[in-house]
């Protein structure tokens, strides 16, 4: 809930570290594939939207590369 609190307040800077550790434990918590997209979905906006442009490259090649 603080990533997305961050994210719709425009810190993304913030949401994409909160994000990054959300996602490194999504799997723990369990959750449908499409909530485990979200969480991929909104990292990758948050970088975009911080500028880290390399990270986002990253994340959306290996979105690329798990598609069947």
């Amino acid at each position: 809930a603080r990533a997305l609190h961050a994210f719709g307040q425009g810190r993304f800077a913030q949401a994409v570290d909160d994000l990054r550790t959300v996602r490194n434990r999504a799997h723990r918590f369990g959750g449908s594939h499409a909530q485990r997209d979200v969480i991929d979905l909104t990292l990758i906006a948050a970088a975009r939207a911080a500028g880290q442009t390399s990270l986002e490259r990253a994340l959306l090649a290996e979105r690329q590369a798990a598609r069947p």
